[in-house]
């Protein structure tokens, strides 16, 4: 008799002993090496005569599932992704544990909060309509919705940036969301407005949580088994609502004797709540740098000079270990120095390079980079070239954390912040040199010690082209840096390039004239930029823009090359009244004497025999 050791397919990790020729004192054990079957257990079989007969053991037994064990493995299977424990990441138990418990805390709150919100709206009450419940349900969720839009506008980007903080964020939110339906009941002149807040509320939870869970499914899935774990995340989801359904009905007939003893379990359950979600969020360990857990490396491998140590280097269990990193990786608030609240990466160039000057040195600085880093006051300022990798992003957070320390080991009161950003060129220089001598360094000891280098969330969403600028630079940008000859050499080999205008509809004169620049307004004027331009929000024109700065000289440049004096914006005021309201009224009311004058004078030469001119008609 020959006995078998089978799964479905697979090679054999060891090579299988020869079959003789009798068939017998054979053993064949065949692995299936598919992550989706890795929890299976083998399948034996025993031979008899030309036949393979299953000996009960494995999934080809069924009997097995009413022993403990069975019961355990069938319940693993359910619950956890095919392949646990190695298809996860080891923070996946753990992580799985509070989360279970923070959602029945918030499944058995939901229940009381149902019952106030029934209560707010009129249920049970002899005077209230389903029309006017009907409505405020209509509203609640109308503003649950605009409220979702907005949120996710504004902070979307940021969500992979800190998964950890946007997922606490999303508990605690939705803890006031449900905190609001409960004092709802108490503020019966305000119902609508309070459940309009609180369904505000609960749709951001829903947002960041949605977010920041399919990061979390990418963490977690060490197979790329994102599909199964999101399947075992649902799985796990509606047990817990099971479970709370019928636990629910006891619990709330249990509390609701009085409102006391209601509002104490509802305390007591969103303390549990908050301990759990923080617990959750805590045990994370996200091998992936982000601002706060490359700032702690940054520092961590400074302190040890360039060496590091040989422990750091060879195994995960230094200083660089990924565990220990999200460890100290605060929740609330930026780690060690408000570094992260001085450094934007990603910065757009107009703000951060003030002339054209400092943008020729930058580049020539970083030639050889696909990053520019300026400092302007306190803050360090990163920009990218679209065509920057990842690599690249590390490499400037590298510098700039550099920058940022010794920024930082300065006095505040020593000098007064410095808005030239090349007054730090030295400083740029020397912290450029000690990256490219101690980045290869740091970039080996994150590899060896587990951490992803391939992505890094740096929050870097902004880009330029360096191509682009120079072959279709940004009207706007060369206006800030006052650069007249590239701006020259721009429109004469694009001369479309002069009705270029932001999303807002203000153009590159609409920017000239509020820098007060006569020489490039006389230059965009020369080569056909519409003077009468309005944009889009307000609806003003460049001569709003100069009686407002109160330039007399500027007022006459645009006057003269066809501005309207009566043109109004959209609030119907004209750029006299703009002078008036900016303290600018002697300038403004010289120039209309001087306007009227001149009317007067060219009505007395074209039609002497007419006695009155209309000012609009001969001013536009």
């Amino acid at each position: 008799m020959t006995e078998l050791t089978q799964r479905k397919v697979g090679p054999s990790p060891s090579p299988s002993p020869p079959l003789s020729s009798d068939g017998k004192g054979v053993r064949v054990s065949e692995f299936d090496t598919r992550p989706v079957c890795a929890n299976e257990a083998p399948r034996r079989y025993v031979q008899q005569g030309e036949q393979l007969v299953p000996t009960g053991q494995g999934r080809a037994h069924t009997a097995g599932c009413f022993t403990l064990s069975g019961l355990s493995r069938e319940l693993q299977e359910m619950f956890l992704p095919a392949g646990y424990p190695d298809s996860v990441s080891e923070d996946y138990l753990s992580f799985q544990f509070w989360d279970t418990l923070q959602a029945m805390c918030s499944y058995l709150r939901g229940v009381l909060a149902t019952q106030s919100v029934l209560q707010s709206v009129g249920v049970g009450d002899d005077k209230a309509t389903p029309l006017a419940a009907a409505l405020q349900w209509v509203l609640r969720d109308g503003s649950g919705m605009i409220g979702g839009l907005t949120f996710a506008y504004f902070v979307g980007p940021k969500f992979d940036v800190n998964v950890k903080r946007w997922r606490l964020f999303a508990d605690v939110i939705n803890d006031v969301g449900l905190t609001l339906d409960m004092v709802a009941p108490y503020f019966p002149n305000l119902v609508t407005e309070v459940l309009c807040v609180s369904s505000v509320c609960k749709t951001m939870c829903g947002v960041a949580a949605g977010a920041t869970r399919s990061s979390l499914m990418t963490h977690f899935a060490k197979r790329d088994n994102m599909a199964d774990c999101a399947a075992k995340e649902g799985s796990q989801e509606t047990a817990v609502k099971l479970f709370g359904l019928m636990f629910g009905m006891y619990f709330a007939n249990a509390v609701n004797s009085s409102p006391r003893a209601v509002w104490v379990a509802f305390l007591v359950l969103t303390v549990v709540h908050v301990y759990a979600n923080y617990n959750a969020v805590s045990c994370l360990c996200i091998p992936t740098v982000n601002c706060s857990r490359g700032l702690i490396l940054v520092q961590r491998f400074l302190k040890a000079g360039n060496n590091p140590g040989k422990e750091n280097v060879a195994d995960h269990h230094g200083r660089y270990a990924v565990r220990s990193v999200n460890e100290e990786e605060p929740i609330f608030k930026d780690p060690v120095l408000p570094v992260t609240s001085h450094l934007i990466m990603g910065s757009e160039l107009h703000q951060a390079i003030p002339t054209s000057t400092d943008f020729d040195r930058l580049l020539q600085l970083y030639r050889e980079e696909a990053y520019l880093l300026t400092v302007v006051g306190d803050k360090v300022h990163v920009m990218f070239q679209a065509e920057a990798q990842p690599k690249d992003e590390l490499r400037a957070f590298f510098q700039a954390v550099l920058v940022l320390e010794a920024l930082a080991s300065v006095s505040p009161t020593a000098s007064p912040p410095i808005e030239d950003s090349m007054q730090h060129q030295p400083l740029l220089e020397s912290t450029h040199r000690k990256m490219l001598s101690d980045f290869p360094l740091f970039l080996q000891v994150l590899k060896n010690s587990g951490w992803r280098t391939h992505m890094f969330l740096l929050n870097t969403s902004t880009a330029f082209s360096l191509r682009s600028l120079m072959d279709s630079p940004d009207l706007c940008l060369l206006i800030k840096r006052g650069d007249v000859m590239r701006l020259r050499s721009a429109l004469e080999r694009h001369p479309a390039l002069v009705q270029q205008y932001r999303w807002s509809g203000v153009t590159g004169l609409h920017r000239a004239v509020s820098e007060g620049n006569f020489e490039i307004v006389q230059l965009l004027l020369d080569h056909g930029a519409d003077v009468n331009q309005r944009s889009t929000w307000g609806w003003y024109s460049p001569l709003h823009l100069a009686c407002k700065t109160g330039s007399e000289e500027m007022i006459w440049l645009l006057l003269n090359h066809g501005a309207k004096w009566s043109l109004t914006d959209k609030a119907k005021k004209t750029p006299l009244q703009w002078a008036v309201r900016a303290g600018k009224a002697s300038v403004a009311y010289r120039v209309d004497q001087q306007l009227h004058a001149k009317a007067k004078l060219q009505a007395r030469e074209q039609q002497p025999n007419k006695s009155q001119v209309t000012f609009a008609k001969l001013c536009g």
